[in-house]
């Protein structure tokens, strides 16, 4: 336990022992340090993100579709286009549906993100992937990315947030089949 940053606390039973919680103490600032450098004063945070392709790609492809802000779409196909956008498969295959309209041929998903990933929640973060994926053009949607309603919510290891993510993608993939008419009443 450390009683500031600076010193570590006395020793006792299951405590860390004292050089190691100097070294924690250390590597505590130098990661607050690192952290705060990152933040401008609007609390932005002006450093590179490994989201951030996503999310530059879910955007561009938003602006592009609704013909609004081209000076910012413009932008944000400026940053797509740069190396460091472009550090995994995943994200070379966003890149590339968006800015030369290219399909994938390969499983990224699968293959790359997922390939050691043994958990609980794969089957949603396989979807969820799947989806980003669609609509940015990389790979079609599918039927099957369209899972059923789910009859009794809560009554899994589903939490509140996770049904909406869900429900988020379900209202995608409808609207990617041109197959508003699986969503449901108590749904919208």
């Amino acid at each position: 336990m450390l009683q500031n940053d600076k010193e570590p606390a006395t020793a006792y039973p299951g405590s860390i022992p004292a050089p190691i919680g100097a070294g924690l103490a250390a590597a505590r600032s130098r990661a607050v340090a690192h952290l705060s450098a990152a933040v401008d004063a609007s609390g932005a945070v002006r450093r590179p993100c490994s989201g951030r392709t996503l999310e530059t790609a879910l955007l561009a492809v938003l602006l592009r579709r609704r013909g609004t802000h081209p000076h910012e779409l413009r932008r944000l196909l400026e940053h797509l286009a740069a190396p460091q956008a472009q550090p995994t498969g995943f994200d070379r295959a966003l890149v590339r549906s968006v800015l030369h309209g290219t399909t994938l041929t390969t499983d990224v998903v699968g293959e790359e993100l997922l390939a050691a990933f043994y958990h609980f929640s794969r089957a949603r973060k396989r979807l969820l992937f799947d989806v980003y994926l669609a609509v940015v053009g990389a790979v079609r949607f599918d039927p099957a990315m369209l899972r059923p309603v789910r009859q009794a919510p809560g009554q899994d290891n589903s939490v509140t947030w996770i049904e909406m993510t869900m429900l988020s993608v379900r209202v995608l993939v409808t609207h990617g089949l041109d197959a508003a008419s699986q969503i449901t009443a108590p749904e919208r």
